[in-house]
């Protein structure tokens, strides 16, 4: 589970002792967890939760060291509940790079028209 792994950083944990990191997961902290598919035509990023705060950093992460500009890359946004701005400019940056966003929400679908007419920069 890569996306829990802040969390088991700054838990102070000791190994095998997941309950700190899930208790940090309980204390409304946002989420998102990052399902990557790569195989011989593209790689695939399949977000689900929340696209802000530290999490930003690791989809950027994330894309760089998976996709490294070696074939197109597509991201999946069904499942994002929320893109802080940070976010909206990552996705942009991801796009003029060439990434297929595709998201089914109202407000991930007007999040990528928006970056499609090129009005986020």
């Amino acid at each position: 589970m890569p996306w829990i792994w802040p969390y088991a950083r700054r838990a102070q944990m000791k190994p095998g002792n997941w309950e700190s990191v899930l208790s940090l997961l309980g204390k409304s902290e946002t989420v998102l967890k990052i399902t990557t598919q790569t195989d011989v035509t593209r790689t695939t990023f399949e977000l689900d939760g929340k696209l802000a705060g530290p999490w930003v950093e690791l989809l950027k992460e994330c894309w760089r060291k998976t996709a490294g500009g070696n074939g197109p890359v597509r991201v999946l946004l069904c499942d994002v509940t929320f893109v802080d701005e940070q976010g909206k400019s990552l996705l942009a940056d991801m796009y003029r790079h060439g990434a297929e966003l595709e998201a089914d929400g109202c407000m991930t679908k007007a999040i990528v028209e928006q970056i499609m007419r090129g009005e986020r920069r």
